[in-house]
């Protein structure tokens, strides 16, 4: 009976034991609400902590992460329900990120949050796709920023943009509302070559610490353009006829060396051009120069696009002579860049003839070498060395002397006159009892024929027509030209030309331009009509159709130039007081076209040739009756390629066709690699081709008489 009531009483005190047990389990828990599941720097962390009982002491909320305790709560609770509010700083948390929860501890009871994350990085998404940029210039980088907690950038703070080239900002700017939009201008002295952007983004707190960031690169190609060049040249002077070796060397804006071909132009001191070509640049260039280079100043001068260095080398003066014997005759060429006139030294064996020599720049002068029949040594010397040696020259003759090839003839001559006089008096009287007589007879008759029919033909020829005043006229009707459009035709030597072209001038108005290095004029909108002679020499009626066709262009105001094998004729303002010369420049090309299509289909020496047309802008300047100008874009050249691709059609550049689309109808044209437009259709055109009918049938006319 006794062990039922201890076991009994054991019972009890084991329910006892356990229900405090329990009731101390209840009292340990603390409860924190839910958390969102990810935070970025910055934002606000709110929990509310629920504990079952007050007790005495203190709660400790911590925050952990990845291991790292940091306190963010230690109080006396004086409620069961908590509020934590912490930002969520470096001043609060450090710099604490990763997976992270919320710990409590009060007394013997504590509590875990669910896990969240804590980040500092924004998404950085760019928008620019450009690659390559020309130093120099900016570029625009947008893009969006948003944090990882899907907040943008500078919401509500302000957000900030960095760009850095290398390892130095570059530029800055401010982000709302997580758009950026920053122009970036790349520094002029950049050195080619692929670079990456790093775009840095951030926020801030308060006391200036970066909050979140992210950053982004941005891959791309940096272009350098030509900025200088240095002409290195050996020497300051040159002996004419030797070589000067020089180096055009071209740089950018960073200092670098580029390689482009390089426009080079030689001059001498009468500004004559002695050299014009294309050379590339860094590289040895052997200028070859003659020996009568004229003296003074040789101007070198380097261009590429708009940069141009010109470097002078003082030419000295050179006496020199050639010398060459042909049998007993000694021929001597002035060959230097001086006149020659020294006393020489002929030495004929053992004797020494002194004779004063005189000839022009590249004048030449024989002599005849004289002494008794026998073989001799013959030096020949001026005062400063041997021109020739000629040892062992078999030498004919009575005396040793030295003259002027054709003295002794003109001595037999002075000495007997008598002589002379029977014998022409001889040959006049066979002449005039031959023509009497044959006088009259077919022997003759031809000749008289042919000097008839030459007679007349030159003086067709010497006829031309102008445009009628008025609409008709009869058949046999022919107008000389007014004395103030005489047609002046005057040779033009030029460098890397086959000198088939010629220059042609009306007096009375500029009709003249001239292609310079460099000028002090002004930037105008400039029509060029490029036409290239592919047939070979101008000769005959071609030569002088090529004048009466350029006849168009002077008319509407424009001016020619040489330039090789090409005719380039100019529109400016200048001349034509129109700003827009586009429209005429295309329709005198296609009135030159049509002249110049009319003489092929009426004469045998058929030219060859194109017609390119183009637009741009030229520096210009009238001086002393003739447009100078300077190529400054690709105005001249895109011309020049039109006209190389042409057969005889004119071809527009785009640049012109562009301008002139409402007024000239144009069909799009690719020749091997060049694209061009075919002039289909101009607005009213009839004056022109009136004018063509009337030449034709005026030539129709002179071929049928």
């Amino acid at each position: 009976m006794r062990n039922k009531r201890l076991t009994l009483l054991a019972s009890i005190l084991f329910g006892l034991v356990l229900i405090m047990s329990l009731i101390s389990t209840v009292s340990a828990e603390i409860v924190f609400s839910q958390p969102s599941s990810l935070y970025n720097f910055g934002s606000e962390l709110s929990s509310q902590v629920q504990i079952t009982a007050i007790n005495p002491g203190y709660l400790d909320i911590n925050l952990f992460c990845n291991g790292v305790e940091k306190n963010l709560y230690h109080n006396v609770p004086d409620s069961k329900t908590i509020t934590l509010k912490r930002s969520l700083t470096p001043a609060y948390i450090g710099n604490l990120t990763g997976s992270c929860f919320l710990s409590a501890l009060y007394g013997s009871d504590s509590g875990q949050s669910a896990s969240f994350v804590i980040s500092n990085q924004i998404r950085v998404t760019l928008s620019t796709s450009q690659q390559d940029y020309e130093a120099g210039k900016v570029m625009l980088i947008k893009g969006q920023a948003v944090k990882e907690n899907g907040v943008n950038l500078g919401t509500p703070s302000q957000g900030f943009i960095d760009i850095y080239l290398g390892d130095e900002i570059k530029a800055s700017d401010t982000i709302s509302n997580g758009i950026f939009s920053i122009n970036f201008t790349i520094p002029e002295t950049t050195h080619a070559g692929n670079y990456s952007l790093k775009i840095l983004v951030y926020d801030k707190d308060s006391q200036g610490n970066i909050l979140n960031q992210g950053e982004q690169s941005l891959n791309i190609g940096i272009i350098q353009k030509p900025a200088k060049i240095n002409l290195a040249i050996e020497s300051t002077s040159l002996i004419p006829g030797n070589n000067l070796t020089l180096i055009p060397f071209l740089y950018d804006l960073a200092g670098d060396e580029m390689n482009y071909p390089i426009l080079l132009q030689v001059k001498d001191s009468f500004e004559g051009v002695l050299y014009q070509g294309i050379i590339n640049s860094n590289q040895n260039f052997i200028l070859q120069t003659k020996t009568n280079t004229a003296p003074g100043n040789l101007k070198i001068i380097a261009q590429k696009d708009e940069i141009i260095a010109e470097k002078d080398i003082n030419v000295l003066e050179l006496y020199k002579l050639n010398a060459e014997l042909q049998n007993q005759t000694l021929v001597l060429t002035n060959i230097g860049n001086m006149p020659y006139n020294r006393i020489m030294q002929f030495q004929i064996g053992n004797e020494t003839v002194m004779k004063e020599v005189v000839l022009g720049l590249n004048e030449t002068e024989e002599y005849d070498i004289s002494a008794p029949d026998g073989t001799y040594d013959v030096k020949i010397k001026d005062d400063n060395s041997e021109i020739l040696s000629a040892p062992g020259m078999s030498i004919t003759g009575d005396v040793i002397s030295v003259q002027e090839a054709g003295a002794r003839i003109n001595n037999f001559i002075t000495e007997y006159p008598a002589v002379w006089l029977f014998v022409l008096v001889v040959v006049l009287g066979f002449l005039y009892s031959w023509f009497r007589k044959y006088q009259g007879t077919r022997f003759l008759g031809p000749f008289h024929e042919k000097i008839n029919r030459i007679s007349l033909k030159e003086k067709r020829a010497s006829m031309q027509f102008v445009l009628p005043k008025r609409e008709k006229l009869e058949q046999t009707q022919f107008q000389q030209r007014d004395s103030y459009k005489k047609i002046n035709i005057v040779n033009v030597k030029n460098i890397k030309t086959n000198q088939n072209i010629e220059k042609i001038n009306i007096n009375g108005s500029i009709t003249q331009a001239e292609q310079v290095s460099s000028l002090q004029g002004q930037k105008q909108q400039v029509s060029v009509i490029a036409i290239k002679i592919k047939s070979g020499k101008l000769v005959g009626m071609a030569k002088e159709n090529i004048a009466k066709a350029l006849e168009y262009a002077y008319d509407k105001k424009g001016a020619s130039y040489i330039s090789g094998d090409y005719i380039l004729v100019l529109f400016s303002e200048l001349l034509t007081k129109n700003k827009n010369n586009e429209s005429t420049a295309i329709n005198v090309a296609k009135d030159i076209e049509k002249f110049l299509e009319g003489h092929n289909r009426k004469f045998r020496d058929e030219l060859t040739y194109g017609i390119g047309v183009n637009c741009g802008q030229l520096i210009i300047k009238v001086e002393n009756n003739i447009l100078r100008f300077v190529s400054i874009e690709k105005t001249i050249i895109t011309a020049k390629k039109m006209a190389d691709a042409s057969s005889g059609e004119a071809l527009l550049g785009q640049d012109i066709h562009l301008k002139t689309a409402n007024s000239v109808k144009a069909d799009k044209v690719k020749i091997g690699d060049v694209e061009a437009f075919k002039v289909k259709r101009i607005v009213d055109t009839q004056a022109s081709e009136k004018f063509i009918k009337e030449f034709m049938r005026r030539t129709n006319f002179e071929k049928q008489n």
